[in-house]
């Protein structure tokens, strides 16, 4: 892929698993992502390339799963930790959802 210029591999939406671990932080999907995002992440830097990850502002994302509405400063922290270099958190899946309110 790098030799073809691309920069990024970004992961879209169902990355996680549909419930927070008891410290409220997300969880990737062991099925999916084995050696979790992190060991994702570590291989994709390993081919030259950066890694981007999607979630949401909201309460859920488009395919509901959690989004970090209540849980900004966790979330940040785990993007950290995971050494992501792109985050995609859009209002998508919350914007009816705030249209609604008085």
């Amino acid at each position: 892929m790098r030799d073809a210029d691309y920069q990024y591999v970004n992961i879209d939406d169902c990355w996680m698993t549909h419930q927070r671990d008891p410290e409220g932080r997300l969880v990737p999907d062991p099925t999916k992502f084995p050696d979790g995002i992190r060991g994702t992440a570590d291989y994709i830097h390993s081919l030259g390339l950066k890694i981007g990850i999607y979630g949401d502002v909201g309460t859920a994302t488009c395919a509901g799963y959690p989004g970090s509405l209540g849980h900004e400063e966790v979330d940040a922290q785990t993007r950290r930790r995971t050494r992501l270099r792109l985050t995609r958190w859009p209002w998508v899946a919350s914007r009816a959802a705030i249209r609604r309110e008085p």
